[in-house]
């Protein structure tokens, strides 16, 4: 069904991002490299900051330019930021936010005062208790038990058996053991900013090798996450799924946030369209995932949701890719979204999590 959209863009919007490009967060023992990074673990880089103002310029061209939708100038009634309570994440959002309001007039005159900058507040919540830019927030213990009886599933185990002999390699070769999700997810890490910064890789660590650690890596955060695998296990843990995201889900049209490339992937989870929209890649840095309500010319509702693969590229429509709106290309009737996905949304977040059994 084709959806013309000839209406207004009205006042909902909601963009979620990952931060730039950041230094690793671990090592391993064995690391030829680790000595080789002049900022601490997990920062933002200036390639970083570059991949946010290249977002933010994206955003301003669209809603400010084309869609008229935001004032290019300053207007703390018309947006709110949030970011994730991380020094990465708030920093990109400050490079974001600088791009799309670089023609605000809001700012001193005073000598030295960088050319129309205008410093745009940035919210954050403790991790502890941020359910929206944390994936569930790090305090809800159901989701730690929850992932670890995943774990403890036949076909993951089933599944890491199979493997077993690349596991083996792979700690020989690193020096540290390489067992389960977390292991993996850490020696991927390293590996993947190593690679994004050019830096000469050691021997083993061939396309080959990495490219079957990405597999591995994909495959193992999904299903420990709560997504069937089809390399692993057919069924979702909706509950898991739910707690991770279900209140992003519920507040992401009237926020901007900047957040992990495991929340915008948390989200895709529960619209079960990462492997359509990403295939086996992880969200790149400054990915961005757009939702927009329309209203159409008779009064009717509309969610279109685009996204951008990382700062080079445009934004793309995949609205049809979401559970439930496969039949509507370019924008799915809001009735039915809301209606198909508010199962996902807990009733009581944290009486759920309270839960042990």
């Amino acid at each position: 069904m084709q959806v013309n959209l000839v209406g207004i863009l009205i006042d909902s919007l909601g963009t979620l991002y990952r931060h730039g490009d950041r230094t690793p967060i671990y090592t391993y023992k064995d690391d030829p490299n680790v000595n080789k990074w002049d900022l601490p673990a997990g920062a933002l880089t200036t390639i970083g900051m570059e991949q946010q103002f290249l977002q933010g310029q994206r955003l301003k061209k669209r809603y400010v330019g084309q869609l008229n939708f935001i004032n290019g100038s300053y207007n703390p009634r018309e947006l709110y930021a949030r970011s994730a309570d991380t020094s990465r994440c708030i920093q990109s959002a400050g490079a974001n936010l600088a791009a799309l309001y670089s023609g605000s007039v809001v700012h001193p005159n005073t000598p030295g005062w960088p050319s129309n900058w205008m410093p745009y507040p940035i919210h954050t919540y403790p991790s502890d208790s941020d359910t929206l830019c944390e994936e569930g927030s790090s305090s809800c213990q159901r989701i730690g038990l929850l992932e670890s009886r995943r774990q403890r599933e036949t076909p993951y185990v089933q599944y890491l058996i199979k493997n077993q002999d690349f596991l083996n390699q792979l700690t020989q070769w690193s020096g540290g053991t390489v067992n389960d999700a977390g292991s993996i997810n850490r020696l991927w890490d390293t590996l993947y900013c190593q690679r994004a910064h050019n830096m000469t890789m050691p021997s083993w660590a061939t396309n080959d090798v990495w490219n079957q650690l990405n597999e591995m890596f994909i495959y193992t955060d999904d299903y420990k996450d709560g997504l069937a695998v089809q390399q692993i296990g057919p069924n979702d843990n909706k509950e898991l799924l739910s707690l991770r995201s279900g209140e992003l889900l519920k507040q992401f049209i009237s926020s901007m946030s900047d957040v992990h490339d495991s929340t915008i992937k948390a989200l895709m989870r529960i619209y079960h369209n990462v492997k359509s929209v990403l295939g086996t890649n992880n969200p790149g840095y400054a990915s961005h995932l757009v939702h927009e309500l329309w209203k159409d010319t008779k009064g009717n509702y509309y969610i279109q949701v685009l996204f951008s693969d990382n700062a080079y590229t445009e934004y793309r429509q995949i609205t049809s890719t979401l559970d439930g709106c496969s039949s509507f290309p370019n924008g799915c009737p809001f009735n039915n979204f809301t209606t198909y996905y508010s199962s996902y949304i807990q009733a009581d977040f944290w009486k759920q999590c309270a839960l042990t059994s």
